[in-house]
C-alpha cells in the first residue's frame, strides 16, 4: 500500500478545481475514500488524476460552479483514473455555449461569496442556477424585512389603540 503524505489534504485541495458547495476537506469519509484509491494507484498518479480533473472542469467552464464533483465522490467513484481528455469546441455556437457556461460559474461563485458575507445561512442546491439562487436570498431577506417590519406596525397599532382608549 501506498503511504498517505503528512499534508495530503493541503496538497490536494490546492490541485483540486474550485467548487459552490462544501468539500469536506477534514473528513474522515475522505480520508478512507484517498486510502483506498491508494490501494490502486501512487501518490503521484492520485495528484495526475486530480491535476487532470481541474484542468477539465476549467476547459469546459465548470470550475467553481455547482457541477464539480466533490472529492469524497471524486475519489469513490476513481476519476482519477479517467483520462478526461477535452475537446475545445469547434462551432461558433459550442464556443458561445462554452463562454456562457464559464460566465455562470463564475456569476454563482460571485454569489455564494456575497450571501457568506451578507451572512445568509442559504446555499446554492446542486442544480440551481445563480440567478435562482438570488432570487431564493432576496426573498429570505424580504422575509426577515417584513418580520421587522411587521414588529414596528404591530407596535404602532398597540400605540394608536391605546391613545385611542385614552381619547375616549
Amino acid at each position: 500500500m501506498n503511504d498517505i503524505p503528512i499534508m495530503w489534504a493541503t496538497e490536494l485541495q490546492s490541485a483540486y478545481p474550485k467548487r459552490s458547495g462544501p468539500c469536506g476537506w477534514g473528513g474522515m469519509k475522505l480520508l478512507l475514500a484517498v486510502r483506498r484509491a491508494l490501494q490502486q494507484v501512487t501518490w503521484d498518479e492520485l495528484i495526475e488524476g486530480v491535476k487532470r480533473y481541474a484542468n477539465y472542469c476549467q476547459l469546459s467552464g465548470q470550475e467553481g460552479g455547482p457541477y464539480v464533483l466533490s472529492p469524497q465522490s471524486f475519489f469513490e467513484q476513481a476519476i482519477y483514473l479517467e483520462s478526461l481528455s477535452f475537446e475545445a469546441p469547434k462551432t461558433k455556437e459550442e464556443q458561445e455555449r462554452a463562454r456562457l457556461a464559464g460566465l455562470a460559474s463564475e456569476h454563482m461563485q460571485r454569489t455564494v461569496e456575497c450571501a457568506i458575507q451578507a451572512g445568509s445561512a442559504l446555499r446554492p442546491h446542486t442544480h440551481e442556477s445563480a440567478t435562482a439562487y438570488e432570487h431564493r436570498l432576496r426573498i429570505e431577506q424580504d422575509d426577515q424585512r417584513s418580520v421587522r417590519r411587521g414588529d414596528a406596525l404591530g407596535e404602532n397599532i398597540r400605540n394608536l389603540a391605546s391613545r385611542l382608549r385614552v381619547a375616549k
